[in-house]
């Protein structure tokens, strides 16, 4: 099986300790005619909160606002080896 954002995924949970809900995402419901707070969208709900690639800095920081007290956390990624395999 070729998954490699899921690998990343579960790399950076395991890497950084953010929770599965800052990592994956969740699905919120959204009113008809807006448009989806996310990236992705089914049945009046979107995808929010998950990481995105705009999250990593060229500097190979990644910053993230996390779901359970709203605070702006930065990891290096460059000191988390399994983000980097």
């Amino acid at each position: 099986m070729d998954r490699p954002s899921l690998a990343l995924g579960t790399a950076l949970q395991w890497e950084t300790l953010l929770r599965q809900r800052d990592v994956i995402g969740e699905w919120e419901p959204y009113r008809a005619g807006d448009k989806p707070p996310g990236g992705w969208a089914l049945n009046g709900r979107a995808c929010v909160n998950g990481l995105l690639w705009e999250h990593i800095a060229p500097d190979w920081t990644m910053s993230k606002r996390t779901t359970k007290t709203g605070a702006v956390v930065t990891f290096d990624l460059t000191a988390l080896p399994l983000a980097l395999t």
